[in-house]
């Protein structure tokens, strides 16, 4: 083998060979041409609870024996002379895959394999999962296909429960959870399973409506009730929900004046339109629903004491997602499958894509949750959607705790990630070795990094 002048010796590459394979995130082992080991890294003895001095100098066909793992790959690559893949059992009944390449001398005998496996338990599970929700999905799918809810988690169970209950009772209801939860989506299924689903349903978002058209959109008006009103006049959306069910979104945004007037129409089940003096009988269900504490916006003054008792008369709480995880994966495959017949497409997601969504913490919930998809199923290539294609969710996660990071440019952005995560381990851990274990990493690597990044490090 040739070297030029600045390549480096062949000696330093022995003598740091240890720290070369403990650099390496999979479980490695390399063998001679008798299978008898030479040497194992760091994650190895990790994996099987060895050794390196246990190892080496035994054969795979021994440890074989011993049931660290089956079959052996490396048996089988020096009969068949080349790469081989395949699934493999460890002493801990983790399944593995695990691939072995042959390297020949000038004689084309074998001189070295080299083998290395990754644990894919979790992957199987994560797969095992993933047929189990599609199953799910075609089950619920075989109802209502409109705003149907996925409940998978035992928590969105328990709420679907309540929401059932609830529908029965034609009392009002207030609904409460984090933006994008899918309050409305939950207040049209209460009318749909009530018995007001015959008719109308009704809504307006508080917050999405300026407070001088909101009285007349609410109340209606009468003919020339004000500059520019319609000569007919035009009933309001309390009138259109008689025999049906009127749902208010963001209530506590509804000004203390109109909560007054709504507060009367509640309990004398009447409206008059703005300019109007004759009043009019109504019956109609109500459900409001809030993103905030609804105890803190009555202290607040946000939102009247004596219309609070009115609507809280049935209440039913939405968890945020991250509340919920379990309905994460099976709302992925609902909401690709949507986008796929959208936008004429066929994606499928990669398991460890999926792994990547349930391990972020969703502030935007549901409807952050769809966004991130649709975006995927329209900007990724191929057939298949990558983890890569959530990297803006992981660090929008992170950016979340960092400040000032407007001024970095991406390496910096990076290594501030980097020495965040380091110093906080070593605050928790006090130990390279521990460091390395709860960061998935060799020692020497959780060494070099400490160092770098922990001021005064020692130990």
């Amino acid at each position: 083998m040739k070297h030029d002048k600045n390549s480096i010796p062949a000696k330093e590459l022995i003598d740091n060979l240890d720290l070369i394979l403990d650099a390496i995130y999979d479980d490695l082992l390399i063998s001679d041409s008798e299978g008898k080991v030479i040497a194992v890294n760091s994650t190895f003895e990790e994996e099987y609870g060895l050794n390196r001095d246990d190892v080496v100098g035994k054969t795979v066909y021994q440890l074989e024996e011993e049931g660290y793992f089956k079959p052996s790959i490396v048996s089988r690559v020096l009969e068949e002379k080349k790469k081989l893949s395949l699934q493999q059992k460890n002493h801990k009944d983790r399944d593995k895959l695990v691939t072995a390449t042959p390297v020949f001398d000038d004689g084309g005998s074998i001189s070295f394999v080299i083998s290395y496996s990754r644990d894919i338990t979790e992957i199987e599970e994560l797969q095992e999962k993933i047929r189990k929700y599609r199953s799910e999905l075609d089950r619920l799918r075989g109802g209502d296909p409109e705003d149907f809810i996925i409940t998978v988690s035992e928590e969105s169970k328990a709420v679907a429960a309540s929401m059932k209950t609830i529908a029965e009772y034609d009392a009002n209801v207030i609904i409460t959870g984090p933006s994008g939860v899918g309050k409305t989506m939950y207040a049209r299924q209460i009318h749909k399973l009530s018995p007001r689903s015959e008719g109308p349903f009704i809504e307006m978002n508080c917050a999405a409506i300026p407070e001088t058209l909101m009285e007349s959109e609410l109340f209606g008006y009468e003919k020339g009730a004000f500059t520019g009103a319609s000569e007919k006049g035009k009933a309001g959306l309390i009138e259109l929900a008689d025999k049906g069910t009127l749902f208010l979104d963001e209530i506590s945004e509804m000004s203390l004046s109109l909560q007054a007037k709504l507060l009367s129409v509640i309990q004398d089940k009447t409206v008059a339109r703005v300019g109007g003096v004759k009043a009019k009988k109504v019956d109609f269900r109500l459900i409001t629903a809030t993103n905030k504490d609804i105890d803190k916006a009555v202290a607040d003054g946000e939102l009247r004491e004596d219309l609070y008792y009115r609507l809280n008369v049935l209440h039913l709480d939405v968890l945020p997602l991250k509340k919920r995880k379990d309905d994460i994966i099976p709302l992925c495959e609902h909401f690709l499958e949507e986008f796929n017949e959208k936008y004429q497409r066929n994606k499928t997601f990669d398991p460890k894509a999926l792994q990547s969504l349930v391990n972020y913490s969703w502030p935007g919930n549901v409807r952050e949750l769809s966004n991130v998809v649709e975006r995927a199923a329209m900007m990724t290539e191929g057939d298949t959607i990558e983890e890569i294609s959530f990297e803006t969710a992981g660090v929008k996660n992170y950016l979340e705790e960092v400040e000032e990071f407007e001024s970095l440019d991406l390496n910096q952005f990076m290594e501030k990630i980097e020495s965040d995560c380091f110093t906080k381990a070593w605050e928790k851990y006090r130990s390279s070795t521990k460091v390395a274990k709860a960061l998935s990493i060799s020692q020497p690597t959780a060494y070099r990094k400490l160092k770098k990044y922990v001021k005064g490090y020692s130990e």
